[in-house]
């Protein structure tokens, strides 16, 4: 009888509101196209290229020669080309299924 009434004070003490006191914005960022927006794409664009590039001149000549680009070459274009290329639609529909417009 005792875990009953508890269990009923428990559930009753707790209570539930539908209306949202006090919402954040909806959005927290820069608005899309603002310049902030622009800086920020621009940075986490540009930036990362830059350190690439800064890293390659440090280790040009001591751990990093010509012949590592040519093996990154002969890896990443075969490898990038096929990514592209899986990602592509495809045109093979399978039998029975009609084309988007209808036919």
């Amino acid at each position: 009888m005792a875990d009953r009434l508890r269990d009923a004070t428990l559930h009753s003490a707790v209570t539930v509101s539908t209306s949202r006191p006090d919402t954040p914005p909806a959005r927290a960022l820069a608005p899309v196209g603002s310049l902030g927006d622009r800086i920020a794409n621009i940075g986490v664009t540009v930036v990362p290229l830059l350190l690439l590039g800064f890293a390659i001149y440090i280790a040009w000549g001591g751990t990093l020669h010509w012949q590592d680009l040519v093996v990154l070459a002969i890896v990443y274009v075969p490898v990038a080309g096929s990514a592209v290329l899986n990602d592509a639609p495809s045109t093979a529909r399978p039998p029975g299924t009609n084309l988007p417009d209808g036919s």
